[in-house]
């Protein structure tokens, strides 16, 4: 029979390799009888916390600014689907000859306030009543007098 007394001070954890480092003193009390069969069929507890901790600091100043350049012709030609109802209420000032079938010429400023129902706009005129024109000839109109060119 024998008595050790010993204590782990370390564990290593290298890759795949545990290291134990055992320190102190091994007292063995007796004689030590190794004629016997030795059984080993119980349970091994080889059992060992290992603290993974550590803090990862990532302050700091990112500096994300730059100048974005966007010049060039910026080309935003495309079939346009507006489907529902669409105000279009602002105040038009228009200051040439305007011919509609001869009738009205309008060299002040005019109210307009429109609203677009499927392919045809009811336009109020203050003064003209009620025009139904189709929505497209008003758009094309709009952007015309605007700058704009509208592609069909």
């Amino acid at each position: 029979m024998a008595t050790a007394f010993a204590f782990v001070s370390e564990v290593v954890i290298d890759g795949d390799v545990i290291i134990v480092v055992i320190s102190g003193e091994v007292i063995i009390s007796a004689d030590v009888d190794i004629s016997a069969v030795v059984d080993i069929t119980g349970e091994v507890d080889v059992s060992a916390e290992v603290d993974i901790s550590a803090e990862v600091d990532i302050a700091g100043e990112v500096d994300i600014s730059a100048e974005v350049d966007i010049t060039g012709e910026v080309d935003i030609s495309a079939e346009v689907d507006i489907t529902g109802e669409v105000d279009i209420s602002a105040e038009v000032d228009i200051t040439g000859e305007v011919d509609t079938s001869g009738e009205v010429d309008a060299s002040a400023e005019v109210d307009v306030s429109a609203v677009l129902e499927g392919s045809t706009m009811l336009v109020q005129l203050l003064g003209c009543g009620e025009l139904d024109v189709p929505a497209k000839e008003v758009i094309s109109a709009m952007a015309t007098d605007m700058g704009m060119d509208m592609k069909s």
